[in-house]
């Protein structure tokens, strides 16, 4: 369902301003909850010493 819903917000933003574009895109990822990483993953936010671990 999300999927599907994004996909239309880029079809329908094809043929916008850049302005509109990043509107468009912001109202749409302000839909969602934000849910803290601990939260979800009981986890903290992987750090940049992690990240290379898995480069």
């Amino acid at each position: 369902m999300r999927a599907r819903a994004w996909f239309k917000v880029q079809s329908e933003a094809s043929t916008m301003s850049e302005k509109e574009k990043l509107l468009k895109v912001n109202n749409f990822f302000n839909l969602f909850n934000f849910v803290d990483d601990i939260k979800l993953w009981g986890n903290q936010i992987i750090g940049q010493h992690q990240w290379s671990l898995l480069a």
